[in-house]
């Protein structure tokens, strides 16, 4: 009797906390977070921020907030088109076609940069380096580019004139301004011939491109004596070796 009075009670115990948890659960209050999905508005303007037209209008949409969305690819010739969003002081600049995390309702305004060329030469101006050629809008910043090998010569860097005296070497900054020219400076290093090791001198500019060189043995040839070779090569100096 006893015995089964006490797992009565413990029966009700149990029953009377089960209760208490539900109740519990129950009553708690469902976040708005988990009630429903944020969404966040994303709009698309011209470069005053204006909803101006309506391709504008029909690329606008409401997505997830988190989700990504690819940007509406624009092209414009001889231009850079890029969307760019405002975050307070700061602009972010996005290429067109990107995807882009959208965690905030957004515009996004369209804008054209138009575009000039960055051009590079040899050494006289002759021939373009058209694999070099490269495109970019006034104040971006590109590197100047890996130079072509010439045996027997050593590269100095691009400059923006023939025969320039200041150099950029490869991989240094390059803010584009307007439509540019870069040349190619060298110096011929010292060669060997045979079993002569030789110098080159300086020794007159000639009228079409280049210097003309005279050819010297180490062992103490005198310039007179030297045999006449013709270089395609920028002047630095007396004496050019490397």
């Amino acid at each position: 009797m006893k015995k089964a009075t006490v797992n009565r009670w413990k029966g009700i115990v149990f029953l009377t906390l089960l209760f208490g948890f539900l109740f519990l659960a129950l009553s708690r209050p469902i976040s708005a977070e988990a009630a429903t999905t944020e969404k966040c508005k994303v709009v698309f303007a011209n470069s005053n921020g204006v909803v101006s037209n309506d391709t504008f209008r029909k690329w606008a949409r409401t997505v997830t907030k988190g989700s990504y969305i690819q940007l509406p690819t624009v092209n414009r010739s001889g231009y850079k088109c890029v969307w760019v969003e405002k975050r307070g002081t700061k602009e972010l600049k996005y290429a067109t076609g990107r995807n882009v995390r959208i965690t905030k309702n957004t515009k996004f305004c369209l804008r054209y940069y138009k575009l000039y060329t960055v051009r590079y030469y040899t050494m006289n101006g002759s021939k373009e380096y058209t694999s070099l050629r490269e495109q970019g809008y006034q104040g971006q910043v590109l590197t100047f580019p890996l130079h072509p090998t010439a045996t027997g010569y050593k590269f100095l860097g691009w400059s923006t004139s023939i025969n320039g005296k200041t150099v950029k070497k490869e991989g240094d900054s390059l803010r584009v301004t307007g439509n540019m020219k870069f040349y190619m400076q060298m110096l011929l290093r010292k060669q060997r011939c045979g079993y002569a090791q030789y110098y080159f001198y300086a020794y007159r500019k000639m009228e079409s491109c280049g210097y003309q060189f005279r050819k010297c043995n180490i062992s103490g040839s005198k310039p007179e004596q030297c045999k006449y070779v013709s270089g395609l090569v920028t002047y630095q100096g007396k004496n050019n070796q490397s």
